[in-house]
C-alpha cells in the first residue's frame, strides 16, 4: 500500500490519525521498516506537526503499545467487576480479550512483537502493564483453585497457553464467516474450562 492519507479518517483528531497510520505501517513493514516520514505523507500532514505530537518514533511506538495494554486492562475491569465469582469473572475477561484481539488485531500484534524495538526504560514500562494484565486473570484463577472450582495446575503455563490460543484467532477468523466472535469465544471459553475445571 501506497504512503497516501486516503485511509485515514479524516475527520479524526491529528493524533488519532497518526496514530492510526502508525499502526497500519508498523503491521505492514514493522517498526524498523516505517520511517516518520512514511506516517506523515500516510495522514497527509508536515513532519513539524507529527513531531509536535511525537518527538520520535519511538515515542510512537511507546503509545500504541501503552494505550493497547491500558485499554485491556480498562475492559478486563469492567467485564470482571459485574461479576461475583472467579469462573465468572475470568469467562467475561476471556470473551472480551477475544472480541479485543480480533477487532484490535493491528495494535495486538504490534504490542506482543516489537518489544525488542524498545529502549529499556520503556521496555520495562510496557512490560510492567503486561503483567499487571496477567495478574488480573492469574488472581481469577487462584482463586477458583483455592475454592475447588478449577483443578490445581500451573497458573503461568494454563495462562500462556490461554493467552497463546487468542493470539492465533486473528490469523484465522474471518468476519462474517460460520461463525460469529461471540461464538468463537464461547468455544474457547468452554474449552477452557473443560481443562481446569475441577
Amino acid at each position: 500500500m501506497s504512503s497516501t492519507a486516503t485511509s485515514i479518517p479524516i475527520h479524526l483528531p491529528t493524533i488519532e490519525r497518526i496514530r492510526s497510520a502508525a499502526v497500519d505501517l508498523m503491521f505492514e513493514r514493522g517498526f524498523h521498516g516505517t520511517s516518520m516520514r512514511d506516517v506523515a505523507a500516510r495522514v497527509g500532514i508536515q513532519m513539524s506537526s507529527l513531531y509536535h505530537h511525537y518527538p520520535s518514533k519511538q515515542s510512537l511506538l511507546i503509545d500504541i503499545m501503552e494505550s493497547t495494554m491500558n485499554d485491556l486492562i480498562g475492559l478486563a475491569k469492567q467485564v470482571m467487576d459485574v461479576e461475583s465469582d472467579p469462573k465468572s469473572q475470568l469467562g467475561a475477561a476471556i470473551r472480551m480479550h477475544v472480541s479485543y484481539h480480533a477487532q484490535r488485531s493491528k495494535e495486538n500484534f504490534i504490542t506482543d512483537s516489537e518489544l525488542r524495538s524498545l529502549d529499556e526504560v520503556a521496555r520495562a514500562s510496557v512490560v510492567a502493564l503486561m503483567d499487571r494484565y496477567s495478574a488480573m486473570f492469574r488472581k481469577c484463577l487462584v482463586a477458583g483453585q483455592k475454592a475447588g472450582t478449577f483443578r490445581s495446575a500451573d497458573p503461568s503455563v494454563v495462562l500462556a497457553a490461554l493467552f497463546g490460543t487468542i493470539s492465533s484467532v486473528p490469523t484465522w477468523y474471518k468476519p462474517g464467516g460460520r461463525l460469529s466472535l461471540d461464538a468463537i469465544a464461547d468455544e474457547i471459553v468452554n474449552m477452557f474450562f473443560i481443562g481446569i475445571d475441577a
